[in-house]
């Protein structure tokens, strides 16, 4: 599998405004739900949460990369938001960049 064969066109968003973490995760999961490939997006976001809860995914110089296994996942997804400003909502900071995989 090409990593391009896991974006999900439909999950590629831009300019995104969001007040907290669990409000980006949840804008990014329901995304991509609407691909199909995630059966239950409010699963994604909790596995997602609970990956969180044990380090941050956070890369630095304004970029994140939440991941999880989600047994409603049918096929390997990434999602991609791009925040309109710098966030410390979601620390530690967060944006301009926040991408989001999920697998089986």
């Amino acid at each position: 599998m090409n990593l391009s064969d896991a974006i999900e066109k439909k999950a590629v968003l831009l300019d995104v405004k969001t007040g907290t973490k669990d409000a980006l995760l949840q804008t990014l999961t329901q995304a991509v739900g609407r691909s199909g490939r995630v059966k239950d997006p409010a699963e994604a976001r909790e596995a997602i949460l609970e990956r969180e809860d044990l380090s941050s995914t956070g890369m630095g110089h304004g970029v994140a990369m939440p991941h999880a296994r989600v047994k409603s996942v049918t096929f390997p997804v990434l999602g991609f938001a791009r925040l309109d400003r710098l966030t410390n909502a979601c620390s530690p900071v967060v944006g301009p960049v926040l991408g989001m995989a999920a697998s089986r």
